[in-house]
């Protein structure tokens, strides 16, 4: 990992200039070419089942060109610098790798190359595409001899690509498995970004606070000891949103206690940019479920879609429509103000596209989203049919902290329309009880 942005321009100065004496250039013909190529590559994988393209991977031949081995080596350290750096740059680096390897052949790093070719696919909204890459990825990673990039893999697939496409829950076994591959092999840093990705999974799967928290007590210790210090800071931010929702701190609403102070935090002359959107992404978590509305869509309003434009397919992205949504739905309601139908009506334009491109396992929340919409109409009936949607998909995948929260929202919704009193009061039971279940320590609704 690069310490500061000298250190990361001074490496791809580096990787540039030893790409340029393996004849491996960037000019503006060869990038065309790159680009042509993973379009024609997109076309061909969309004709294709799972288990075609796996097969056609697997049966690729191995590289024999000495120097094209060499480039994709550093290729592949170039992903690894602009995964949260500079997009656009990830993807010129691993289209030219991919473009290799499926027409010179498998390299010991064709693991890691499908896998950040997988998050160009998903970062660019083709979830299809970047699934079965991602699948090809997990076959190679049991027949090439290349261990020192295992747990590389495993996080950028588990944590950016598959959340996407399959239930978030999926990943959590894959990711410690992937903490233990790191570990054996000598790769800490990626061994750690595999617990961290662990970590967010479980928080937005509804695992109960409770198991959280332990294991965040357990690993910042074990981050802080291997000196991932970026990595350690962000982790101390979700242990506290733990924390509060846990009701273990005296502000609900203030990322202060054991684990993190938010005003030292804030005081500090220059925080790097990925920490700071993975600040404000749990703030706003934290607002959501402490019911701070009116905080909650100041914040969504100030930070818009920076978080899902800037780190690169976080499962954490997966939560941010509904965590900025639901707040500024509140203050629309309260206050009828453009500014807050403005951003609502851009919020559920993406949920609305995420699910026409195949993300199917947050539909519950894209519900929810509805469900506001249609009070917000004055559609009563649709509304209310939304919102028991939501409940219901939300309960059928295990998300307890969303069926807490759409349960809540249901009660709002019946108690502000003055609609039945007796279903609104049994919703409102419905959402403590799936709080408590969550092990949030507080009187959220």
């Amino acid at each position: 990992s690069m310490g500061t942005d000298g250190d990361v321009d001074q490496s791809v100065e580096l990787c540039i200039d030893v790409l340029r004496k393996l004849d491996c250039s960037f000019s503006e013909d060869q990038v065309a070419l790159d680009a042509a190529a993973a379009e024609s590559r997109v076309k061909t994988t969309m004709t294709m089942t799972r288990e075609d393209y796996v097969e056609f991977v697997e049966g690729l031949p191995r590289m024999e060109d000495r120097e094209k081995i060499e480039s994709i080596k550093i290729l592949c350290r170039l992903c690894q610098i602009h995964i949260a750096q500079d997009r656009s740059s990830l993807v010129m680096a691993v289209s030219r790798a991919a473009r290799w390897t499926f027409h010179y052949g498998l390299t010991n790093e064709s693991t890691i190359v499908l896998a950040y070719y997988a998050l160009a696919h998903t970062m660019k909204d083709q979830f299809r595409v970047g699934a079965m890459n991602a699948e090809a990825a997990i076959a190679l990673l049991g027949t090439l001899n290349n261990q020192a990039d295992k747990a590389q893999a495993i996080f950028v697939i588990f944590y950016m690509v598959m959340p996407w496409v399959r239930h978030v829950r999926d990943s959590v076994k894959p990711l410690l498995a992937g903490y233990n591959f790191g570990l054996q092999s000598g790769d800490i840093a990626s061994a750690m970004n595999c617990i961290f990705g662990k970590l967010v999974v479980d928080l937005v799967s509804g695992t109960p606070l409770k198991h959280i928290e332990e294991a965040c007590r357990t690993f910042v210790p074990l981050m802080e000891h291997a000196n991932v210090q970026d990595l350690t800071l962000i982790t101390r931010i979700l242990w506290q949103t733990t924390l509060n929702l846990m009701g273990e701190c005296d502000n609900l609403s203030l990322l202060e206690g054991e684990a993190f102070d938010e005003s030292d935090f804030l005081r500090q002359p220059k925080t790097p940019q990925l920490i700071m959107n993975y600040f404000q992404a749990f703030k706003s978590y934290l607002y959501l479920f402490t019911g701070d509305y009116t905080r909650g869509s100041e914040l969504a309003l100030v930070r818009m879609d920076q978080f899902l434009e800037e780190v690169s397919c976080s499962a954490l992205g997966l939560v941010d429509l509904i965590t900025r949504g639901i707040p500024l739905f509140d203050r629309l309601h309260a206050t009828k103000r453009r500014q807050y139908l403005k951003a609502t009506s851009r919020i559920r334009a993406t949920s609305n596209s995420w699910r026409s491109k195949g993300v199917c396992n947050m539909l519950h929340l894209g519900f929810l989203l509805d469900a506001e919409q249609a009070s917000y109409d004055g559609k009563l009936d649709a509304a209310s049919e939304m919102f028991k949607q939501a409940i219901n998909f939300a309960s059928r995948a295990g998300f307890i902290q969303d069926v807490a929260l759409a349960n809540d929202r249901y009660s709002s919704f019946l108690v502000s329309h003055q609609m039945s009193e007796i279903e609104a009061t049994y919703h409102y039971e419905r959402a403590l009880f799936f709080y408590e279940e969550w092990g949030a320590g507080y009187a959220g609704l």
